[in-house]
């Protein structure tokens, strides 16, 4: 493209094999979807040092680079571990001979104030930005405060608003037809970050109507039928790994 061309030496540091786009699809919101030549020219791409520059030739810089996300959880992580360090989370990617940055987020699975006193672990979420990485940590594990753990792929799930906790809406918060918050600890009208609720018994579902747990329980009978209905029409979900031009992954 007229912009790679642009980059001069920055392009010259590009993969092997180059760096072409193959196709361009527009999507309705204005946004543009382009496919790689490869895997290498994608991750390439990608780098921080690498996509503003090219952006800055593509457009002056007034688009936004978004790529593909690959989520992983990670399971029985330390609760000593902090997901918000910069130095605890590239320390992970050293350990596990992963590029520089190819962890893109990680986050607790759930908030801190759901853990229950003196809990130990917890699972972690993990986004990459490469689904060879995400399946090399899939496949091997990580070394995190010291202990090997393990990791799966995060499944979609079926949408639940954060207004009114409904699963399965077809709506978002933002959309939400309820003029009020309801709570999805406890099903009354309060924000759910603002709940008090700390015993499961004083727990309420909006979805079954059942007391003993909350409407983001996934435990729920409404959540495991609306999710059952889900998972049937993504049958590459069943893969244990993200699927790539390697066949050890279909």
């Amino acid at each position: 493209s007229i912009a790679m061309e642009q980059m001069g030496e920055e392009s010259a540091k590009a993969p092997a094999g180059g760096v072409t786009f193959r196709s361009a699809r527009r999507l309705k919101n204005g946004g543009v979807i382009f496919e790689m030549n490869s895997i290498e020219a994608a991750t390439w791409l990608r780098e921080p040092d690498v996509m503003p520059r090219f952006l800055s030739f593509y457009d002056g810089g007034n688009s936004v680079a978004k790529s593909n996300k690959y989520p992983i959880i990670i399971e029985f992580v330390s609760t000593d571990f902090d997901p918000t360090s910069e130095h605890e989370v590239r320390k992970i990617e050293t350990d596990a001979a992963l590029p520089t940055h190819a962890i893109q987020a990680t986050r607790w699975l759930k908030p801190i104030n759901r853990r229950r006193p003196f809990q130990a672990v917890a699972h972690l979420f993990m986004s990459f930005g490469s689904p060879d990485d995400a399946n090399m940590v899939i496949r091997d594990g990580l070394i995190v405060e010291g202990k090997r753990v393990y990791a799966r792929k995060l499944l979609p799930e079926p949408r639940r608003c954060l207004r009114c906790h409904m699963i399965g809406s077809n709506h978002l918060a933002a959309e939400c037809p309820n003029e009020r918050d309801t709570c999805g600890t406890c099903g009354k009208e309060h924000r759910t970050a603002d709940c008090m609720v700390q015993s499961r018994e004083d727990r309420f579902c909006v979805n079954c109507e059942m007391a003993g747990h909350g409407a983001w329980d996934r435990a729920c009978p409404t959540f495991r039928a609306k999710y059952a209905n889900f998972a049937r029409n993504r049958p590459e979900d069943e893969y244990r790994y993200y699927p790539t031009s390697d066949p050890r992954t279909w």
